[in-house]
């Protein structure tokens, strides 16, 4: 075992891998010391990441070994660097530097506008479940109205029904009221007439 640095070389990281994405998932490993990205020969980013010796160097190649970033379509390659620590046997002309260089500031933009993007969306979602909101409020007042109305009918006509209970009953009332008057009227003239037969015939009587 080696007391010097260990360098893995990772390939398969995808064209829309940052330095911090690389150094989030190997970090996590004891004797994590530092990662880094550089363009090979055929132009594709590759990364370097160091540790602290080879032990644990290997620990974290065999636990990594095939993870995949969304920025990738298959697993990554991880496997000890015959550069060196830091990848210094990896140098590659000023062209190649600024066309990664270049496709960093792409895929930062790319980030910024698929963040936008997503703000964006997450706006519209926002305004949607407003105006859902707003439907639904105005359903509540819609059906409250119609609750009311029903109520107020309902109490219309049971107040309709109070009052023709009542012009029933004053005109039942009035009918008895009537049948005793003439009841009473024939009583009184029936007696009327018993009386007037009474004196007749005392009259006759007295007469005779």
């Amino acid at each position: 075992m080696s007391g010097d640095l260990c360098t893995l070389y990772v390939g398969n990281i995808g064209d829309r891998l940052v330095e911090q994405d690389l150094v989030h998932l190997f970090q996590q490993y004891q004797g994590f010391v530092a990662a880094r990205l550089r363009i090979d020969k055929s132009g594709n980013p590759v990364g370097f990441v160091d540790f602290e010796n080879i032990d644990l160097a290997t620990t974290a190649k065999d636990g990594l070994q095939g993870h995949r970033f969304d920025s990738s379509e298959y697993g990554i390659r991880v496997e000890l660097s015959r550069a060196g620590p830091r990848g210094q046997a990896h140098h590659y002309s000023d062209s190649k530097k600024r066309r990664y260089e270049d496709m960093e500031r792409d895929r930062d933009r790319d980030r910024d506008r698929d963040r936008e993007r997503d703000r964006g969306r997450d706006k519209d979602r926002d305004r949607e479940r407003e105006r859902e909101k707003d439907r639904e409020r105005g359903r509540d007042r819609d059906r409250d109205r119609d609750r009311g109305n029903r109520d107020k009918d309902r109490e219309r006509e049971n107040r309709e029904d109070r009052e023709n209970g009542d012009n029933e009953d004053n005109k039942d009332d009035r009918e008895n009221r009537e049948r005793r008057g003439d009841r009473d009227r024939n009583r009184d003239r029936n007696r009327d007439m018993d009386r007037g037969s009474r004196e007749d015939r005392d009259k006759e009587e007295e007469e005779g």
